[in-house]
């Protein structure tokens, strides 16, 4: 259940008087933002005793006007009669629920701030971008494009999230990080430093992408993961679990990496694309903290236990002798250079 709130005409001159009224809204539609958005102007306009919550002044600044509060707002302590933010039109900020463009940020083009956003210090949003929900851009940050900040995201410092990107839920993007094109950051990822998502990447749940790292095409960052110094994660590449990537390495392709993975260079990894066996057409062998793992298809372990799954005869699913006899010595060879590589890995540091 969600809450739209305006006010009745003041009785005190200070805009007392707030009325609620419930909504029957799922949750989920506060990550719908067109949705979302439609059901607030629309409950919004229908209730005729609200009264504005602001006015655009005569003070002017590049084509903006500076905004002042008409009623109180006592979520950010905001009192009637206070200036706030710069606005090119009063379509860049909503009248209704407790949105507000504090100090010298700007919004301005067809940009619009809703619901119980902020948008303070000298942030930027602008272009068709939209900020709302619960989301605060605050710093220097900027907001453009059609970008869209909701949920109770954060964007901040010099960050900036542009074209058709999305950062929402408990998402953070800090420092001077860039997400662009239709990259979505969301859960409770973290993105920082100088780091880069663009293309239609993914980075979710508790992953953090820092310093130069890259993420971009396909690519997904997840888990608990972490992506940073001058790693790059792209092609269809999965990164999940407690991974770590790290130095110049690259994960690419179809790779995925998990668990314990520990990758500070681009020889970490290593991906095989072709016929392993007549189901299998793509392995990985990527260095972990404890040494290494090997994913062959679904199938995860090291070459040694590759090589013992190769002499057994419980695969694959529905297989014969036959199929085993003829796959086998592939699974050896796949396991034999993955150990030679591996074992060049234990005196890295």
């Amino acid at each position: 259940m969600s809450d739209i709130v305006w006010q009745d005409p003041p009785t005190d001159g200070r805009g007392a008087g707030v009325r609620k009224i419930d909504l029957t809204v799922p949750n989920a539609l506060r990550e719908k933002p067109n949705t979302w958005a439609l059901v607030i102007e629309k409950a919004s306009a229908s209730n005729a005793s609200y009264i504005k919550k602001y006015e655009l002044t005569d003070e002017t600044r590049d084509g903006l006007r500076r905004i002042r509060a008409v009623r109180d707002i006592p979520r950010w302590n905001v009192r009637a009669g206070d200036l706030g933010g710069w606005l090119e039109s009063e379509a860049n900020l909503s009248q209704f629920g407790d949105a507000w463009v504090f100090g010298d940020a700007q919004v301005s083009d067809t940009a619009r701030v809703f619901g119980d956003a902020q948008v303070s210090d000298t942030a930027r949003v602008s272009g068709a971008a939209q900020v709302f929900g619960d989301a605060r851009v605050f710093g220097a940050a900027q907001v453009f494009g059609d970008a869209q900040v909701f949920g109770d995201a954060q964007v901040s410092d010099t960050a900036r999230v542009s074209g058709a990107a999305q950062v929402f839920s408990d998402a953070q993007v800090f420092g001077d990080a860039q997400v662009s094109d239709t990259a979505r950051v969301f859960g409770a990822a973290r993105v920082f430093g100088d780091a880069q998502v663009s293309d239609t990447a993914r980075v979710f749940s508790d992953a953090q992408v820092f310093g130069d790292a890259q993420v971009f095409g396909d690519a997904q960052v997840s888990g608990a993961a972490q992506v940073s110094d001058t790693a790059r994660v792209f092609g269809a590449a999965q990164v999940f679990g407690d991974a770590r990537v790290s130095g110049d390495a690259q994960v690419s392709d179809t790779a995925q990496v998990s668990g314990a993975a520990w990758l500070s260079s681009r020889s970490h990894i290593l991906s095989w694309s072709g016929p392993i066996t007549p189901n299998v057409h793509n392995a990985t062998l990527y260095r972990t903290s404890a040494g290494h793992t090997l994913r062959v298809g679904c199938w995860k372990g090291t070459a040694t236990d590759l090589h013992a799954l190769a002499d057994s005869d419980i695969w694959p699913s529905g297989g014969d002798a036959e199929y085993r006899a003829t796959w086998a010595p592939c699974l050896h060879a796949l396991a034999d250079h993955a150990a030679a590589v591996a074992a060049t890995w234990k005196d890295d540091k």
